[in-house]
């Protein structure tokens, strides 16, 4: 059976572990807090792991199973989005495609001022 994860629960976890912080991952992601505490508490319960250590509204640290499921949703989000960029290319004819472009989380601190 495939696992069942939304493209959004990967954004928002990956949003989560860069602040660290359920109020500052909210407005990022533009929900309400108790919307994404509610996303990962049932992303946490459905696949039976703790992604975060939580301290009230803080994500004080991620714990080693959510270190593991960053670093892999942040693979999958960029293959999600290239899959996208892709299929239109090859819906306008396009035989080659140059993607250029910049991770956020790859420079966390020029991504904070754009």
């Amino acid at each position: 059976m495939l696992p069942q994860v939304d493209v959004r629960h990967l954004y928002s976890v990956v949003i989560l572990a860069e602040e660290l912080n359920f109020t500052r991952a909210a407005h990022r992601l533009r929900i309400t807090q108790s919307a994404l505490s509610r996303q990962i508490t049932e992303l946490e319960t459905q696949h039976g792991f703790q992604l975060f250590i939580r301290d009230r509204k803080t994500a004080a640290q991620l714990t080693e199973a959510g270190r593991t499921f960053v670093q892999e949703a942040r693979s999958a989000l960029l293959h999600a989005d290239r899959a996208i960029h892709l299929a239109r290319a090859a819906h306008h004819g396009y035989e080659n495609v140059l993607l250029v472009g910049h991770a956020h989380h790859a420079d966390q601190e020029w991504s904070r001022h754009c």
